[in-house]
């Protein structure tokens, strides 16, 4: 199964249309990607959660920085596209199992911060329907969709 397109969080569309300190910035805010086990808080079960230390059982192994760290999105932008389109957009997303296998992954979290454990929740998505695991020497891909993250209309 493909993963399902990313979904926002409650309070995140909120955040997107506050014009101050408060929201998020698109064009300046880090952005992370944690992934998260099948055990955990599922992202799908409760999207009314709005800061990132509400989730729960995050991934764990290999190269990948548990703790909350997560990896930060590469080369994010908020670009109008046309007149009435605006997309924010990043790199794709790798990990690489080194060391260890990285166990029981099944959902993604896009969330803003630079510290740990912090930030607010952006969007998730759901990886697989059932759990999987990335054995050390291979390598995890999120591709992101040509049209980007998500857009705006």
């Amino acid at each position: 199964m493909a993963a399902t397109p990313w979904a926002f969080y409650h309070n995140a569309k909120h955040k997107l249309c506050k014009g101050d300190a408060s929201g998020f910035n698109l064009s300046a805010d880090v952005f992370k990607l944690n992934l998260f086990m099948s055990a955990a808080t599922t992202p799908a079960d409760t999207p009314t959660l709005s800061l990132f230390s509400e989730i729960s059982i995050e991934a764990s192994g290999g190269a990948y920085p548990s703790g909350g760290s997560g990896k930060v999105l590469s080369a994010t932008t908020w670009t109008v596209t046309d007149t009435s389109i605006q997309k924010f957009d990043s790199t794709n997303w790798i990990m690489t199992a080194t060391g260890s296998t990285i166990t029981n992954v099944k959902y993604a979290v896009i969330r803003n911060s630079t510290a740990a454990t912090d930030g607010h929740l952006l969007c998730w998505s759901q990886l697989s329907t059932s759990k999987f695991s990335i054995s050390t020497g291979n390598t995890l891909t999120i591709q992101i969709n040509a049209n980007g993250i998500f857009n705006l209309q």
